[in-house]
């Protein structure tokens, strides 16, 4: 199969650009669509699906696999996280309890208690090893954060 690529004058001002990766998963759709990237597909896709993307993005719409589009949704809770449950949450990743994360952001036990039955309230989940894993999966904590 060929890709025929036909550049005008808009498009290099403003590329549009499709990212074949080779695991979609592990890829932060987040941070790819804050870097520009107006499309994200599998290398393992088919035909069908690579050309959809291929004419989508050139439209200057975005494609994203469907699963892709759901944690996407779901991401934008992260905005409504306050900047406290955004630090607690960094921390959860990070792996510290709740007696640590108190110690760390000098505040009490039952403080961070209270932060993190709200933040996994917003975010959808019942564990904070969920929750960390949807920050990690998204790309809202980065992994360098996690070295402490």
């Amino acid at each position: 199969m060929a890709i025929e690529a036909k550049v005008d004058e808009s498009s290099q001002r403003h590329p549009r650009v499709l990212v074949l990766a080779f695991y979609v998963k592990d890829y932060p759709a987040t941070v790819a669509l804050e870097c520009g990237v107006k499309g994200l597909i599998s290398s393992s896709c088919n035909e069908q699906d690579l050309l959809r993307a291929v004419h989508r993005v050139s439209r200057d719409e975005v494609f994203l696999p469907p699963r892709m589009w759901e944690r996407l949704s779901e991401s934008r809770i992260w905005e409504s996280l306050s900047p406290r449950e955004s630090e607690v949450l960094q921390l959860i990743a990070s792996g510290l309890s709740n007696k640590e994360i108190a110690r760390a952001l000098d505040i009490g036990e039952p403080t961070v208690k209270s932060h993190i039955t709200t933040l996994m309230c917003k975010l959808g989940v019942k564990r904070r090893s969920e929750a960390a894993a949807l920050a990690l999966e998204l790309g809202l904590v980065e992994s360098h954060e996690l070295s402490m």
